[in-house]
């Protein structure tokens, strides 16, 4: 594949925009955006650089599925988030590298898509370093894309929001190498689907997110003395059988009870 680069927006450019967003009506933020446009950067070795075409393309397409969701005037229904990821990875052609630039996010958050971002997260104190609109880790858009990155086109659209964070935000652990991430939402999933807790001969479903919670310190226990990226895919999801297998039977056993297969 190859890789676009992206126009950044310096900090202290994008935070001005953001206050700039704050004192303005939600019908404002667009054109006040795109007045910004213009004060983005490329990379000074950007070989190909994202034209206006493919910029007003990805608005275009995130606009749609935000107004599926509700945009501008309700609030953002689950949707939003689920199909975020895949879209941002099919449209944004971009490095990992790119995309682990701050400037990069502003540009796109604030100049591009500022309605979106502050209907999304809006913020009721008007802070000026909004870590959800700032191109920072937890970005609107940032952590998406590397939730794509990491899970894949699909995974996204079957985890919950608590389960993908437990994944993609232990970089050391799972969010670092993405065999390792989906190998255990895989098996996580595999699991909320043929096992069940029984307790005194009523069956019940797995708590989800519990699961997962306990799954990925598992997980993270085990990366401290197996080299879990060096492992054969077969061995991999394997181990990671094994560590949901007993993070569901700890569930049971937290409740008296025991796992069956559905």
């Amino acid at each position: 594949m190859s890789f676009l680069s992206y126009p950044r927006l310096s900090v202290s450019v994008a935070t001005e925009l953001l206050v700039s967003c704050y004192n303005s009506q939600e019908h404002e933020l667009a054109p006040l955006g795109e007045s910004y446009m213009g004060r983005g950067a490329f990379s000074a070795t950007a070989s190909r650089r994202a034209d206006d075409g493919h910029l007003a393309a990805l608005r275009e397409e995130v606009v749609e599925l935000a107004k599926a969701a509700g945009f501008p005037t309700e609030r953002p229904l689950a949707t939003f988030d689920t199909e975020l990821p895949g879209l941002l990875g099919r449209r944004l052609q971009m490095s990992p590298a790119e995309a682990g630039r701050m400037e990069v996010w502003n540009f796109l958050t604030l100049a591009l898509l500022p309605d979106v971002a502050l209907w999304r997260w809006p913020s009721d104190t008007k802070d000026p370093t909004y870590e959800r609109i700032l191109g920072k880790p937890r970005n609107v858009f940032r952590r998406h894309w590397w939730r794509w990155r990491i899970l894949g086109p699909d995974l996204p659209l079957r985890l919950v929001e608590d389960e993908m964070q437990q994944i993609v935000e232990r970089p050391t652990s799972l969010g670092g190498d993405p065999r390792v991430a989906r190998a255990l939402a895989h098996q996580h999933l595999e699991h909320l689907h043929s096992r069940r807790v029984v307790v005194s001969g009523r069956s019940r479903k797995l708590v989800r997110e519990k699961l997962m919670r306990e799954s990925a310190k598992r997980v993270l226990r085990i990366g401290r003395v197996v080299a879990l990226s060096t492992l054969s895919d077969e061995h991999l999801a394997d181990l990671m059988r094994e560590i949901v297998d007993r993070a569901a039977l700890a569930q049971a056993e937290a409740l008296t009870g025991t796992i069956e297969l559905t």
